[in-house]
């Protein structure tokens, strides 16, 4: 019976708190509920004072106009995720991530959730393109990397985290929150970015950027980043 007490501490740590939570999330609004239809007689002049303070409230206040009058987002989805699409790993991520979004209810808008930038396109990877985040090809091969809406950019497991939280699977990838297990995920995945080339295409990440850069010199309608690698 001892030797079954650290396996029973652990599902305990592991399921008795969310559980917990959630018997919590769900009492405390009956508790409220209660409360609130108890003290019904004593809502004569605290009803005018709660609809004052609500109304205050409610009011726009000048950070949420300053809020309001922002930039618009630089494209519809909630995230723009930029792969490598002769990589079968990558790719298979991709396909999951679609698949997943066709599960959800309304899957008709998926196309609204999750976009998918292909740096091995046949028409070419545009750095520009205000949606790409100013990504370069170099970038995108050495890690995974994503844009949001506002332009702000993320790499590596955060992109991850990011893509299936909007799935829904977001619990996937709880266990990173914590630190220590955060930092060998963090070391695991740049070792395979490191290799990542090497076992799905056959070449090192470096030979194939040179490759790209040497395969457009000359070429008017070069990508940018190619342009600033071959003036270097």
């Amino acid at each position: 019976a001892r030797a079954t007490e650290p396996i029973t501490l652990f599902f305990c740590a592991c399921y008795g708190v969310p559980y917990l939570a959630s018997v919590t999330a769900f009492v405390t609004p009956l508790t409220v509920s209660v409360s609130a239809s108890n003290c019904r007689r004593f809502a004569g002049a605290k009803d005018h004072t709660k609809r004052v303070t609500d109304e205050k409230s409610l009011a726009p206040s000048s950070s949420s106009l300053s809020l309001s009058s922002s930039e618009p987002d630089i494209f519809p989805e909630r995230l723009n995720v930029i792969y490598d699409s002769k990589c079968s790993v990558c790719q298979w991520e991709v396909d999951n991530l679609t698949y997943l979004m066709s599960k959800l209810p309304g899957s008709a808008e998926e196309s609204k959730l999750i976009r998918f930038t292909d740096l091995e396109a046949e028409d070419g990877y545009n750095e520009t393109d205000p949606a790409n985040g100013g990504i370069s090809y170099e970038d995108g091969m050495r890690s995974f990397r994503a844009v949001r809406p506002d332009g702000s950019t993320m790499k590596g497991i955060d992109v991850f985290k990011e893509a299936y939280s909007i799935v829904d699977y977001g619990w996937l990838w709880r266990w990173t929150n914590t630190p220590l297990l955060r930092a060998v995920s963090d070391w695991g995945y740049k070792l395979f970015a490191s290799i990542r080339t090497d076992v799905t295409r056959g070449s090192r990440v470096e030979d194939m950027i040179e490759r790209c850069y040497a395969d457009t010199k000359g070429d008017d309608d070069e990508c940018e980043p190619c342009k600033q690698k071959l003036i270097k």
